[in-house]
């Protein structure tokens, strides 16, 4: 059964809150369920006096009236705590003078039921809460005692005769919420577990890549070229930098837009994709500039020159957006380990002047 549709919007922002409500609403349901059933009996199958039959009947009614109330409160204005504490001190009231109403803990077969409002607390509204609950349950447990060794007589609004079909029953009701409040709290914490993950993978994605075109950002890009020179150092193999900067990127955000300008950078993040190798590593490290790293053993500047011609013949189709052609240019500065740095910053700025280079003497390309 769903629910969602009866629980109010205001509590949909938070995963967990949204739980707690769901768990709530099924015990406002239940209760209100059992409480129109149980008026239902006392008024027609319940074999007492009239005034026993009518006190029971209209309590009973009254409770259904107020577990109604929870959930239109709930509802309507989504008070998930002050409607918790509502349903505890509603069941724990209840039960505790249904005790004392069918002859006090030695005879009443309600007692098991006083479990149920610190299992409700517990799961509702946290640890603190339950344990008060559960040290009051405990002060009620004893206070009914002491009154049953008063030997002062309670009244017994109930057929003594189904008093052990009734204790029965009561007890089956206590484990049947325990195994329920237990797998619903089981589920929480697996679901708020399972979420925290999906966050943790989520944040970690967005800590190390590009938000706009999904590429390595700048601070991912400088340790993962990091760790390409020392894998060269290691290995033997060669490492090349290619600084990527768009021309005429700048009258496109201008004159069409910053959309369009978004649209543009992710056009080109995924043309580089398709054109360098998997081992390869590309990344956005600027608004409209990008990298790639490079490493392999055959890195001869005829190599990177076939490379980057590449690269740009693929940058420099033309793009279109809602009909209309963009064209860009490029240019880019290539670098190599060691010939033109011995560390990631050196060979990034070797990269980057070998691009402004590029870009002044309005060549595609230029090896430093």
């Amino acid at each position: 059964m769903d629910l969602d549709h009866l629980i109010s919007i205001k509590l949909a922002s938070n995963f967990e809150t949204l739980y707690r409500a769901r768990v709530l609403c099924f015990i406002l349901l239940a209760a209100l369920l059992a409480f129109v059933v149980s008026s239902v009996y006392f008024f027609i199958f319940a074999e007492l006096s009239h005034s026993s039959r009518n006190f029971a009947g209209f309590s009973t009614l009254l409770l259904a009236s107020a577990m109604a109330l929870g959930m239109l409160n709930l509802h309507f204005f989504g008070h998930l705590v002050f409607n918790s504490y509502f349903l505890v001190v509603i069941l724990f009231s209840s039960i505790s003078l249904s005790i004392l109403l069918t002859g006090g803990i030695e005879l009443s077969p309600i007692f098991p039921l006083l479990v149920v409002p610190i299992l409700i607390a517990y799961v509702l509204l946290g640890n603190k809460p339950g344990l008060v609950v559960g040290l009051l349950t405990v002060a009620a447990y004893w206070i009914a005692t002491w009154i049953g060794e008063q030997a002062i007589q309670l009244p017994l609004y109930m057929d003594m005769n189904y008093r052990m079909v009734h204790l029965h029953a009561n007890w089956m009701v206590t484990f049947v919420m325990l195994i329920a409040i237990m797998s619903s709290t089981n589920r929480m914490y697996h679901s708020l577990r399972l979420q925290r993950d999906e966050e943790r993978v989520r944040y970690e994605y967005l800590a190390a890549h590009d938000s706009l075109t999904g590429l390595y950002n700048r601070m991912m890009f400088d340790d993962l070229l990091d760790k390409a020179i020392n894998r060269s150092i290691r290995n033997g193999c060669e490492v090349a930098l290619l600084y990527i900067d768009l021309d005429k990127f700048k009258p496109i955000n201008d004159d069409l837009g910053h959309r369009v300008g978004d649209f543009v950078l992710q056009e080109m993040a995924a043309r580089l994709l398709e054109v360098v190798r998997l081992s390869d590593t590309v990344a956005r490290i600027g608004g409209d500039e990008f990298a790639v790293i490079v490493d392999g053993d055959n890195l001869s500047s005829e190599h990177l020159s076939v490379f980057a011609e590449r690269v740009c013949s693929a940058l420099v189709q033309p793009i279109t957006y809602s009909g209309e052609s963009i064209q860009v240019g490029c240019s880019i500065g290539i670098a190599r380990y060691p010939e033109n740095g011995s560390s990631s910053e050196q060979l990034l700025k070797a990269a980057d002047e070998a691009m402004y280079s590029a870009k002044k003497s309005e060549t595609t390309f230029l090896v430093a």
